[in-house]
């Protein structure tokens, strides 16, 4: 969580240093500035934050209970409630919003102004597990929902292809959300659907239309069957390899929103807008297996339910197949009726049998629990949220969404349990002389992870995957998408950074050291830009090996992206830090800072994106910022000298 200090000492040493061309006088403490070498034992406690939602019979939300209401156990051992707070759509936030420092032009801090206390909605078009006819539709419910909206809620939208958009800031005008919409590009076809256009057109497999080719063909029957079988398994190994991709860029785009919402205070609902998560969850939230991907994703699903859990995140996912009557289902279709994984077959078709199919078909598309609903409505029962199924109507489904996350309590807890081992603990509520009817909605549980538990790379030589492995894996992605045009920009390293142009004029070559992209074909005249960042030292991760020396690592990065996301040039720093003891307590002293200069194509359309990482952990904070709002501001008066932090 940024504090105001913390914002404000990260501005105060950008002002100092660019007061003085972004110099700095080199110190160095003797012995007698060392803290004392006392051994010290430090201990930390667990907090378990519980936004909980209370609906009476009639689904209005309860307000008026007290925490002595509330009977809250884990793992069936109960627990002492140390905050309870109420939230209510009709009050305004509690704490006031911590307003980032008026800077001057040139600089961006990383940091979005959020109140503790608020409410943040996030609004997922999924056009990756939804056909296109689909998305058509739910832009005109999105449009309707806006155009009803309450005053004041704060709401982003998002978008999930390959990979996470930032389509829309979070903000309160609703104005700039209809025209978010408004300018939206036209639904996107999914690659990796099987039928990528619409779900209720006809999907007949190439074995099914051969095996129905009559006495046509010329092929012996053996030889005919041969031919249906090998087809079929093709189509079977298709559709599984493309849920398997479905399945791992999910849960990576899962594993970056996550990240970057937990760098947000207060409570967050995100409506995500999805056909289908192909993932099957049997069993408790231990439990989870796919017939059509790895069963490797129940390390990756594990830990995207706690990181949302622990990011105060509750997940609405609203399927978009919503009522709508199956037209393959007619009048025309003699052969063979298919419905998502199951088929009715009818040869020929007779009343009784028609009425049989129809009734099949209807519990199918009604049931909330099918392989394709299973996750999410996993995901949901896990951060406290809620699925929305076989519905047309998906802005009163959003609207009860935003509805159900801007009421609630917020309870806290220490667990008296203090191992923390990885286990899954439960987590039970319930209010003590509850009339018949009301109901509960809360996380179930969590994982308890030890801090940092998966920092470090597997140092396994085995090629089997393990959890460390998984982790790792995820850890890399995120910080590779972090760094892609368009994502969203987490905060886990708060930074501010300087760009500025360095001479008026443009140059025929790149800067030295710039490593451009070998695909974009660069050519000139370039325009160079100087970008600075500046960070506090103590949210770097440095450990105390061996002779008493202290690692660690800091990546300093800009990416220079043309206006359809191309990557064009790269410019970046590595700080090795091997430090003494003296010289770790000098670095505590002092901002982190690191100069870069970077060729930007003039004349052109391109956006800066600059990130700061620490490379032992993977966290990173980022800022994108469109080359135009810089390239007329005017070339810092002297020249810059290299980093200082470099130890």
């Amino acid at each position: 969580m940024r504090t105001l200090k913390e914002i404000t000492r990260v501005s105060y040493f950008l002002a100092l240093l660019s007061a003085s061309a972004f110099g700095q006088a080199s110190t160095n403490p003797d012995a007698s500035t060392l803290p004392s070498q006392t051994s010290t034992i430090t201990t930390s406690t667990q907090l378990v934050v519980v936004d909980v939602v209370v609906r009476d019979k009639d689904g209005r939300f309860i307000y008026d209970l007290k925490p002595s209401d509330f009977v809250l156990t884990e793992d069936k051992t109960r627990q002492n409630i140390r905050n309870f707070e109420v939230h209510s759509s009709s009050q305004p936030p509690l704490k006031p919003v911590t307003q980032n420092p008026k800077l001057p032009p040139g600089f961006f801090l990383d940091n979005t102004p959020v109140s503790d206390d608020s409410v943040l909605n996030i609004l997922l078009l999924d056009s990756l597990n939804t056909p296109q006819s689909d998305q058509a539709y739910l832009q005109k419910q999105l449009s309707r929902y806006l155009d009803s909206a309450p005053s004041g809620t704060r709401i982003a939208i998002l978008g999930l292809a390959s990979r996470l958009y930032m389509l829309q800031g979070f903000t309160s005008d609703l104005s700039v959300l209809k025209a978010a919409m408004a300018h939206k590009a036209s639904p996107q076809t999914s690659p990796l659907l099987s039928d990528p256009i619409s779900i209720s057109t006809d999907t007949a497999t190439t074995s099914t239309l051969l095996k129905n080719s009559g006495p046509n063909t010329t092929n012996t029957p053996l030889e005919l069957q041969q031919t249906i079988d090998n087809l079929s398994a093709f189509e079977i190994d298709s559709r599984s390899l493309n849920n398997r991709f479905r399945i791992q860029l999910t849960l990576d785009a899962f594993q970056s929103l996550g990240r970057y919402l937990s760098g947000l205070p207060g409570h967050k609902n995100l409506m995500w807008f999805s056909e289908a998560f192909p993932l099957v969850v049997v069993g408790d939230a231990q439990q989870l297996s796919s017939s059509t991907g790895p069963l490797d994703n129940q390390e990756d699903f594990q830990r995207i339910t706690n990181l949302f859990a622990r990011a105060q995140v509750a997940v609405y996912p609203i399927d978009v197949q919503g009522l709508g009557i199956d037209s393959r289902y007619s009048a025309d279709k003699s052969d063979t009726i298919s419905f998502n994984s199951n088929s009715y077959s009818q040869s020929p078709r007779n009343g009784s049998a028609l009425e049989s199919d129809f009734e099949n078909m209807r519990a199918h598309a009604m049931s909330p629990e099918t392989e394709e609903h299973a996750a999410m409505s996993r995901i949901a029962e896990d951060t406290g949220g809620h699925a929305f199924f076989n519905t047309n109507d998906f802005s009163t489904a959003l609207r009860e969404a935003v509805d159900a996350g801007s009421n609630f309590y917020t309870i806290t807890y220490t667990p008296t349990n203090h191992s923390k081992n990885g286990a899954y603990r439960q987590i039970h509520l319930e209010l003590t002389g509850a009339s018949g009817g009301t109901t509960l909605a809360y996380r179930r549980g969590y994982y308890a992870d030890a801090p940092a538990k998966n920092a470090q790379p597997a140092a396994s030589s085995s090629s089997a995957k393990t959890p460390v492995d998984n982790a790792q894996r995820a850890a890399t992605a995120y910080a590779k998408t972090s760094m892609s045009y368009g994502a969203p920009q987490p905060q886990d390293i708060l930074f501010e950074t300087r760009i500025l142009p360095a001479t008026t004029s443009t140059e025929a070559e790149l800067v030295r050291g710039n490593l451009p992209n070998p695909k974009s074909k660069l050519n000139g005249p370039f325009r160079r830009f100087l970008v600075d960042c500046v960070a506090l030292p103590a949210q770097f991760t440095v450990t105390q090996v061996l002779n008493q020396k202290h690692s660690g690592g800091i990546e300093v990065l800009a990416y220079v992206f043309n206006a359809d996301g191309e990557l064009l040039n790269t410019a970046g720093e590595i700080l090795k830090l091997n430090m003494t003891d003296l010289e770790y307590f000098a670095f505590l002293k002092h901002p982190v800072s690191v100069h870069l200069q970077v060729s930007v194509p003039a004349n052109r359309e391109t956006y800066l994106r600059v990130g700061v990482r620490d490379l032992p952990t993977n966290r990173i904070g980022v800022i994108e910022v469109p080359s135009v709002a810089v390239s007329n501001l005017p070339p810092p008066p002297a020249a810059l000298p290299t980093a200082i932090a470099a130890h």
